[in-house]
């Protein structure tokens, strides 16, 4: 009888590229199948060729979900949990959507397997899921929960959600105190990401000739925002521009896979003095051996050049003239209140403004080490073997 895995796919090709070394060592014993969440998902993914080509390959098939599935179902569903509050229908609804038998359905639909027994379901811990909850309940499929970034979560973070899997992966030894709040501290194992485990990167990442590079991860925004402040996001880039045109060096400029208006183009073309190019690799493979990674403030994306060993330099905040702008951006998911992890463990140098921007970026340049941070090894367990330790703690739950 064939194995089956389900890696269940919100929000496109972040989530995969932390699970993608498990997945590929566990090709081996499972078949692989993907759901998912919505169609938008699935474009995501296709955004990102590299992580798509492999995924391609390991999947033995896949299903997008869509809200005409069971629908009359989820609407009693709705209805049961938001208006009537009534837990013995909504679990009575819940079950009747979310089980082993719908998974079994749309796996032959979708696949040539008939004969087969669903093992393990993957769902990413940033978003509530009604399969996690009812599969967990129903007791038949092994859950597992793990992140979608290197991120490490410090004190007491919001969750919309509780997490229900049997097993949730977490990256940091920093990271146990604050999911214990929203799971049973039994179920958290403190693995690393895989990602970064030197096998992996030897397999999956082609080094790339960046030592006398700089690469900039860039957030597009210029189409999401209002006039005046996409006035301001212009201004920051023209300043940047500025910037690196008098350190005459190569700049390589990774966009944001989903904030990625084109208008950045504009400016580089009338302003920049510099070489520079666009790239569609990860960052891993981009930062091994640059010079330094550029950042916005609240982006993770400079946690893989920090696992890297590359200095980190954060972009200057742009400054918010009102509340009422506070706020719009808020609610547009482009303003943050909280400091960001990495700054408050002073993992990344911060700058106040282009002057500060201007002066740290040369000392970089100038081979000043002291911007190479160590102490993300004290955060996270040894690279080494972090695959293996992630496929023995699964080996041991399918045993239970």
């Amino acid at each position: 009888m064939k194995k089956i895995l389900i890696f269940y796919n919100f929000k496109g090709s972040a989530e995969l590229e932390w699970l993608m070394p498990i997945l590929f060592n566990l090709k081996k014993k499972y078949k692989i199948f993907t759901i998912f969440r919505n169609k938008n998902a699935y474009e995501y993914l296709k955004k990102n060729e590299r992580v798509f080509y492999e995924w391609r390959k390991i999947s033995s098939g896949l299903y997008i979900e869509k809200n005409a599935d069971n629908f009359i179902f989820k609407c009693l569903f709705f209805v049961f949990k938001n208006f009537l509050k009534s837990k013995y229908f909504f679990n009575l609804m819940g079950e009747k959507i979310y089980n082993t038998k719908t998974l079994s359905k749309i796996i032959k639909k979708k696949t040539n397997l008939k004969n087969f027994e669903i093992c393990l379901f993957f769902s990413e811990f940033g978003h509530s899921s009604g399969w996690v909850d009812f599969l967990k309940k129903e007791g038949l499929v092994k859950t597992v929960h793990y992140p979608s970034n290197a991120q490490i979560y410090l004190g007491k973070k919001k969750f919309k959600h509780s997490l229900r899997g049997d097993i949730i992966f977490l990256n940091s030894y920093l990271d146990k105190k604050t999911f214990s709040l929203i799971t049973n501290k039994k179920n958290i194992i403190i693995s690393g990401n895989p990602k970064y485990d030197p096998t992996w990167i030897k397999k999956f990442y082609k080094k790339e000739n960046t030592r006398n590079k700089i690469v900039i991860a860039y957030i597009s925004r210029f189409d999401a925002v209002d006039t005046p402040y996409k006035k301001k996001l212009e201004n920051q880039l023209i300043d940047l521009i500025k910037i690196l045109n008098k350190l005459k060096k190569e700049i390589i400029f990774k966009i944001h896979p989903t904030k990625n208006s084109i208008h950045y183009r504009a400016l580089l073309k009338k302003y920049a003095k510099f070489k520079w190019k666009e790239s569609k690799k990860n960052l891993i493979e981009l930062s091994q051996n640059c010079l330094c990674c550029v950042t916005h403030p609240y982006s993770s994306a400079g946690f893989d050049a920090i696992m890297s060993s590359r200095p980190v330099l954060q972009l200057w905040p742009i400054n918010i003239d009102s509340e009422a702008e506070k706020r719009k951006l808020i609610n547009q998911n482009l303003f943050i209140k909280e400091v960001p992890s990495y700054e408050k463990l002073n993992l990344i140098t911060t700058t106040k403004s282009p002057n500060d921007f201007n002066k740290k970026i040369k000392l970089i340049v100038d081979k000043k080490n002291d911007f190479i941070n160590t102490k993300i090894k004290r955060y996270y367990p040894p690279k080494n073997k972090t695959i293996q330790r992630i496929l023995d703690q699964l080996e041991i739950l399918q045993k239970h």
